[in-house]
């Protein structure tokens, strides 16, 4: 994993973003969920900026007034949503906290009830056997076609200029299948070719704009590969809302995403101190992605929050540098203990979950290796963690805790 780790950040586009591990909080798992408005988002920004965050991205749901699911395609704000100023409201308002501005698009698809899509000819999709191919609620857009490629590029530089967007979180909620039989030799040829122009593209709109920062959000982690993880600096790993769930991808998403690649969802959704900091712990040796129910919490579960994301920002070059490490192995939802590290040289740092008991033995391959081991996350440390013999303890003060730990290599 280390070498293949290593690989992985060879052949990535060098890009800023990918150098700052930036910060972003996303409206919408376990939070707005879709259903933006004026006056949901402004207090949301207030809150990402007193938490730290340096981006803010308004997900799905900003360009229909109502159920927008098979309505995607024109990206133009709804009036509905946003009365009083509009979008660009919103927008502005999140510049002025100190943060950069992102959107969500599915650009690769366009709903079957948009009515843009009735007016288009059939060449503009990925058609088989003379008919379009319709997956959940969705035409897929066939980038082959050089028509399809000017209407998404005009749909990205209109959103830059007219709302100074600097972040795209681009999903993907559609399976394509086996390929397009329109024009084309085989369905997977038509594939490919799409593919290769999609590429194409992403790389003219870093030419143009070389500090944009694009998220591939796949469906959640379903379309995760290097094709595009070459090119766009974040990947989301997952939309699962369990937070104990995400533990489990954040212990193994290492294995085919960079550390600081891998999205993983903060989004504490009860005020509850030990369930913040489990939420954080997910995030920490990854990209923390910020959102959640942050309205409701109080003052020590938004304190710890804050810490999260400090911590992060001073540990963060040292993530992009270092390694993955699995002590445990790979986790499944059956263990009941749970541990991932980012092996540095100096340090491994490394979180462990207890989801099924309240102690963590850890077998450590050197044991003379390391000259101490003490809890970085959270500061007041609330847990008992030693060096015995060829192993690591951790005594958590309940079972579903988690922490972050940093082991010191003697010199």
């Amino acid at each position: 994993m280390a070498t293949m780790t290593r690989y992985r950040r060879r052949i990535r586009r060098p890009n800023a973003d990918d150098e700052k591990l930036n910060v972003v909080f996303n409206d919408y798992m376990n939070c707005l969920d879709g259903d933006p408005t004026t006056e949901r988002e402004l207090p949301m920004i207030d809150r990402a900026a007193e938490l730290g965050c340096e981006y803010y991205c308004m997900d799905c749901g900003w360009y229909d007034d109502g159920f927008w699911w098979d309505r995607v395609g024109e990206w133009k704000e709804s009036k509905t949503r946003f009365p009083d100023g509009g979008m660009k409201r919103i927008c502005d308002y999140a510049h002025s906290k100190g943060m950069k501005m992102g959107l969500w698009l599915e650009i690769e698809a366009m709903g079957t009830q948009c009515e843009l899509a009735a007016q288009l000819p059939d060449d503009w999709f990925v058609c088989r056997h003379g008919k379009r191919h319709v997956d959940n609620g969705r035409y897929l857009l066939d980038f082959r076609n050089s028509e399809v490629r000017k209407y998404c590029r005009d749909v990205v530089d209109r959103l830059i200029r007219d709302y100074g967007v600097e972040y795209f979180k681009i999903d993907y909620n559609v399976t394509m299948g086996y390929g397009s039989d329109y024009k084309s030799d085989s369905c997977a040829a038509a594939m490919r070719d799409h593919y290769e122009c999609l590429y194409r593209w992403y790389e003219e709109i870093f030419r143009d704009y070389p500090e944009l920062v694009i998220e591939n959000c796949g469906s959640g982690g379903q379309r995760m590969d290097y094709g595009l993880l070459k090119l766009l600096s974040l990947q989301s790993t997952s939309d699962q809302t369990d937070v104990t769930c995400n533990a489990n991808i954040a212990c193994n998403v290492t294995s085919a995403v960079t550390p600081e690649q891998g999205g993983m969802w903060v989004y504490p959704y009860e005020d509850e101190e030990e369930h913040v900091i489990y939420n954080m712990v997910n995030g920490l040796l990854l990209r923390p992605y910020m959102s959640g129910q942050v309205w409701k919490l109080g003052e020590k579960s938004m304190d710890l929050l804050k810490e999260g994301i400090a911590l992060y920002k001073e540990i963060r070059e040292e993530v992009r540098e270092g390694v993955p490490v699995f002590p445990l192995g790979f986790g499944t939802l059956e263990s009941d203990v749970l541990a991932y590290g980012i092996d540095t040289g100096r340090n491994l740092y490394l979180s462990v979950w207890t989801s099924g008991t309240d102690e963590a033995e850890i077998l450590l391959n050197s044991p003379e290796e390391f000259a101490d081991v003490f809890v970085l996350y959270p500061r007041e440390e609330r847990c008992n963690c030693r060096l015995e013999k060829d192993r690591l303890i951790v005594k958590m003060l309940q079972k579903k805790a988690a922490r972050l730990l940093k082991l010191t290599r003697k010199v």
